[in-house]
């Protein structure tokens, strides 16, 4: 049978982090890929766990980001439910899945960025019926962008995202900073209660 040969595009890596050892962490494994389904992560990903069990090792975490066939894999491994532990079958303990949580703070900020009333927003995030509203981010940095020293860490790629910048992960925390709320709490606006909650929690 002929296979298709086509140049990769992303690199797939298995990377090994020891929560108790000295011998702390190192990429066990890579491979050169287009796009890896959720059945090619389910073999590569125990067939990796099986030889790290070989020498010795206990795995008990995986973690990765929220690519549409990561969260499928985890999904099809753990149920709809997405409980957080499957049984090891290499040992009588369970291993974990979570979602890497910077990935999840830039999926937060992101989801954050398309709520307004603006033409390019695609939902309005409401919290106690109130929105939260993107619109309040622009209005902090334009306020500091005014001051003398600026208060916030807030900068144009905070606010005004492209492709590249949406995957900056301080960026992304820099939103949730506590003197971005801060601001917004001076400005004594009843409308920004909202999202003055959404970030500060």
């Amino acid at each position: 049978r002929s296979i298709e040969k086509a140049i990769a595009t992303h690199v797939l890596q298995f990377h090994f982090k020891s929560l108790f050892s000295t011998f702390n962490q190192f990429p066990c494994a890579y491979f050169l890929t287009n796009s890896p389904t959720s059945e090619d992560l389910h073999r590569m990903f125990w067939a990796g766990v099986e030889q790290l069990h070989n020498f010795a090792f206990t795995v008990l975490l995986c973690c990765c980001d929220g690519a549409a066939s990561n969260r499928k894999f985890i999904i099809d491994k753990l149920g709809e439910e997405c409980a957080a532990s499957t049984t090891n079958p290499y040992g009588n303990w369970p291993l974990f899945f979570l979602s890497d949580p910077t990935h999840l703070v830039k999926k937060l900020r992101n989801d954050f960025s398309k709520s307004g009333y603006e033409q390019w927003c695609t939902r309005v995030l409401p919290i106690n019926k109130q929105p939260v509203l993107w619109s309040h981010i622009r209005d902090v940095l334009t306020r500091d962008q005014l001051r003398t020293i600026q208060c916030t860490p807030l900068r144009n790629p905070h606010v005004h995202l492209t492709s590249f910048s949406r995957m900056s992960s301080k960026l992304a925390y820099d939103i949730f900073n506590k003197r971005v709320e801060d601001d917004m709490k001076e400005c004594k606006t009843a409308d920004t209660i909202s999202t003055r909650e959404f970030i500060r929690h």
